[in-house]
């Protein structure tokens, strides 16, 4: 059994911090858990992302204009649910990956803004 021995910077002060584990159970638990937060972290990014090119996109479809970056990623990531559930509903698919994942939330975006649309509607 031999120590591994593994840096990281504290959050507050930024100083380096060394620690050490044995390498029999622990660092392949530590390591499993840092690879783990590490695509947590990621799927985060990519959600948020892809909820605002599709909540742009469905702004776009819906009233021609966006509706901020936050409003986008909000209204898109709820057009996913939407769309989804929607789409499971009818039995239809639109594909996977990135793209499918796109479609479904811009039409599960512009379903949510006409809902809101009639709900409360814009005073001009």
């Amino acid at each position: 059994m031999h120590k591994a021995y593994f840096y990281s910077s504290c959050i507050i002060c930024k100083h380096i911090l060394i620690w050490q584990a044995d390498c029999n159970i622990n660092c392949k638990y530590i390591i499993n858990r840092l690879n783990k937060i590490i695509m947590e972290t990621q799927a985060i990014i990519i959600t948020l992302i892809l909820g605002a090119v599709a909540g742009w996109l469905g702004g776009q479809l819906f009233q021609g204009s966006g509706l901020g970056l936050l409003g986008n990623i909000v209204v898109g990531i709820l057009g996913g649910f939407i769309g989804y559930w929607v789409f499971g509903r009818l039995h239809i698919s639109l594909g996977t990956g990135v793209l499918g994942y796109i479609l479904t939330s811009a039409i599960g975006a512009v379903i949510l803004l006409a809902v809101l649309n009639i709900i409360l509607p814009r005073r001009i």
